[in-house]
């Protein structure tokens, strides 16, 4: 029995991984905005994920810079864009990529305060080797941040705040597979009780003695214990 709901559970969470894995892979969004710029040995993709968005949505775009190993790379610091403010700056720790080269990769997160139209400056990254440094420098972007209550669109509460929402969803099939796993465990225990209360004296007398190791020390023992307890079911 124990080996029966070991197994379920597995299963079980098994296809919760599968699910939530599922569910992350299809909210995987193409960059609306790409542009790839070489400068000597070096290369930099620069991709920004919405181009219009809403002023509860935030401005997500990453740099990518793939140069020679021993060159060193640094991302601007501060991202002036009026209006907006920086949440979060994040620098991967960098990958070597064949012999000879290298990846870094920054990934910046703004939010808006206002709606408008805006622009990213032309930012620049500066690549340094061990004779001398250079800036690469990037094109500017216009961007357009709509209020939340756009006019003419209906509102929808889901629309508000969609990372609790997709959370939410998360936890939600989370808790449906533990209330399945607890429902089939019950189910498995209620079975083996009435199973065993439905057994005669006799037959859960025999069906304990068929456990009983000949070669243990308190053989006899256990053997008149069960006797007594199956005489005594017999008389009630």
């Amino acid at each position: 029995m124990k080996q029966e709901v070991k197994y379920i559970i597995c299963c079980f969470i098994t296809f919760a991984i599968f699910v939530l894995s599922s569910c992350n892979h299809e909210k995987d969004v193409i960059p609306e905005y790409t542009k790839k710029i070489e400068s000597n040995r070096t290369s930099v993709n620069y991709s920004i994920k919405k181009l219009t968005f809403k002023t509860n949505e935030l401005l997500e775009f990453i740099l990518q810079v793939i140069t020679d190993d021993d060159n060193i790379v640094k991302f601007p610091e501060s991202i002036p864009i009026e209006k907006f403010n920086l949440v979060e700056r994040l620098v991967n720790k960098e990958e070597a990529i064949g012999t000879d080269s290298k990846q870094a990769i920054c990934h910046y997160i703004l939010e808006p305060t206002i709606p408008g139209d805006y622009t990213i400056p032309p930012l620049r990254i500066r690549v340094k080797s061990k004779t001398n440094h250079s800036d690469i420098a990037l094109p500017k972007v216009k961007i357009k941040v709509i209020s939340l209550f756009a006019k003419g669109e209906p509102v929808e509460i889901k629309s508000l705040m969609p990372q609790i929402n997709e959370q939410s969803n998360n936890i939600f099939i989370l808790v449906t597979i533990m209330i399945a796993i607890a429902a089939l465990i019950f189910l498995f225990k209620a079975k083996k009780i009435i199973y065993t209360e439905s057994k005669t004296p006799i037959e859960q007398a025999k069906l304990e003695i068929s456990k009983l190791q000949a070669t243990d020390a308190n053989y006899a023992s256990k053997l008149r214990k069960l006797l007594i307890k199956y005489l005594a079911q017999q008389v009630n």
